[in-house]
């Protein structure tokens, strides 16, 4: 009995048990992985469960392998983060996918908000639709369209990975270009239909694809920053999206609108109304390029 009993208490039998349970963990966490490379690379450092969430690889851990992993931030050196702010401004730039990814979600804010505030009036003055019918339309077009395309892109983006490690940040911005390029063949054409519930669909899927978009840059774009310059990053990005997307959409639509009635003969309201509608679907294009750029 006591042989039995010194048996079940070895350290063999703790190391088991505990290997056993770090595999149960690692593979409900790390599931498109090979969770059995894993053990063999983290069991002899970590030891054992505990060690192994105790020094940041858990769950709820962010990238640790960002400054290896990603050339975006290898590429370059980071101040302290004492430094002071301009500083730390500068060196932000200098990560080509952090300010490739910033401009390309600016410039999808600069074409959701326009579509917003422009889609009523175009639907009601451009295509002639009854005002009752296009506000219904318009309603369901933008409270479902991106809503919808924001959790399948989550959804998409769990499936390859996330964003730990290159290649799963690498498989990521594929399927952003993919739905950015999706976005704009079904954009496009919808400024030159005349039919409300045709434009209205067409409207819907350029909302679905653009808002599938979101989870993956916005996740990509933290995520190529080392932790401790991601408070910064992120305040940077706000006030980006704020003056360049939210703000420039109208100002700059609204300078467009204004121009095209002023410098094109018998050029009513209508008339540049659509001009103004088209520049802000037409500048979904600027937000491909920088995705494809990133």
């Amino acid at each position: 009995r006591k042989r039995k009993q010194d048996k079940f208490n070895s350290p063999q039998r703790a190391t088991k048990m505990s290997r056993s349970a770090l595999h149960k963990e690692v593979a409900s966490v790390y599931s498109p992985y090979k969770t059995k490379d894993i053990l063999n690379s983290t069991h002899d450092s970590y030891g054992s469960l505990t060690d192994f969430f105790a020094r940041g690889d858990g769950p709820n851990a962010a990238s640790n392998d960002c400054e290896s992993s990603c050339p975006s931030t290898s590429s370059f050196s980071l101040p302290p983060p004492s430094a002071p702010l301009l500083t730390c401004l500068l060196a932000l730039l200098k990560s080509p996918v952090y300010v490739c990814l910033t401009c390309s979600l600016a410039s999808l804010y600069f074409t959701v908000t326009g579509v917003q505030y422009w889609g009523t009036a175009y639907m009601k003055l451009v295509l002639n639709g009854n005002p009752a019918v296009t506000s219904s339309l318009f309603i369901g077009v933008a409270a479902t369209g991106p809503v919808m395309g924001v959790f399948c892109g989550g959804w998409a983006v769990d499936k390859l990975g996330g964003y730990r490690g290159y290649e799963c940040r690498n498989r990521t911005m594929k399927l952003c270009c993919g739905l950015g390029f999706a976005s704009c063949v079904f954009g496009f054409p919808s400024v030159f239909v005349d039919d409300v519930y045709i434009f209205a669909g067409l409207l819907w899927l350029m909302l679905f694809f653009g808002g599938g978009v979101l989870p993956g840059c916005t996740g990509v774009a933290v995520s190529c920053i080392p932790r401790q310059f991601r408070p910064i990053s992120s305040s940077v990005s706000l006030v980006v999206f704020n003056l360049f997307g939210y703000a420039l959409s109208l100002i700059l639509s609204g300078a467009i609108m204004q121009i095209a009635a002023n410098n094109i003969p018998n050029c009513d309201y209508t008339c540049s109304l659509r001009y103004g509608f088209m520049s802000v679907i037409f500048w979904s294009l600027w937000s491909l390029l920088f995705l494809v750029a990133a």
